[in-house]
C-alpha cells in the first residue's frame, strides 16, 4: 500500500465525502440504530442477536445500492475482487460494523453516536481508496484496505465491537 496525496488534498474530498455521507446514512441509521435496535432489544432480543439480525436486514439493503447506485465500473475500480466478492466480504464486514454501531445506540441511548461514528468511517475510508489516496498492489486490497471489505479491517471491527459488547453491564 503506497499514498499517493498530501493530507491537505484529503481534507476537503473528506468534507464532500462527509457531507454527502450525512445526507445518505440519517435514513440508514434512523431505520436501524433509531427503530430496529430499540424493537429487537424490546422484544427479548439478546444484544448479540439484535446487532446481528439488524446486519443482515442492513446488509440486504445494501445489495441493490451496490449493483445499481454505484454499479460494477465504480466498486471494480477501487477492487479485483470483482462485484459477487465485494458484495460477500462487505455484507460480511456489515456484521462486526453492526455490532460496534448497536453498541453505540444501546450504551448511549441515543443514534447519533452511531450516526456520526457510521458518517466519519464512510467518509474517511471511501475517500481514501475511490479517490486514489492509497494504492495497492494488486490483490492486497482484500487484506489491507480501510473499507470494511478487507479481512483486516473486518477482524479489526470484531475486536473492537466484541469488546464493545463484553463491556456492557449484566452481560
Amino acid at each position: 500500500m503506497t499514498f499517493q496525496r498530501t493530507f491537505a488534498e484529503f481534507l476537503p474530498i473528506f468534507g464532500l465525502g462527509l457531507a454527502a455521507s450525512l445526507v445518505k446514512n440519517i435514513g440508514e441509521e434512523f431505520a436501524w440504530r433509531g427503530y430496529l435496535t430499540p424493537r429487537f432489544k424490546a422484544a427479548g432480543l439478546g444484544s448479540f442477536a439484535n446487532h446481528m439480525l439488524t446486519g443482515l436486514i442492513w446488509g440486504l439493503w445494501h445489495i441493490p445500492y451496490w449493483l445499481f447506485f454505484l454499479g460494477a465500473d465504480i466498486i471494480e475500480s477501487y477492487t479485483s475482487l470483482g462485484m459477487t466478492g465485494f458484495i460477500t466480504l462487505a455484507i460480511i464486514g456489515i456484521f462486526p460494523t453492526s455490532l460496534i454501531l448497536g453498541e453505540l445506540r444501546l450504551k448511549t441511548g441515543s443514534v447519533w453516536p452511531a450516526f456520526l461514528a457510521h458518517n466519519i468511517t464512510n467518509a474517511i475510508s471511501a475517500q481514501l481508496v475511490t479517490e486514489g489516496f492509497v494504492q495497492f498492489k494488486p490483490g492486497t486490497q482484500l487484506i489491507f484496505s480501510p473499507n470494511t471489505d478487507a479481512l483486516l479491517m473486518i477482524a479489526f471491527f470484531w475486536a473492537v465491537g466484541l469488546w464493545m459488547l463484553k463491556r456492557q453491564p449484566g452481560q
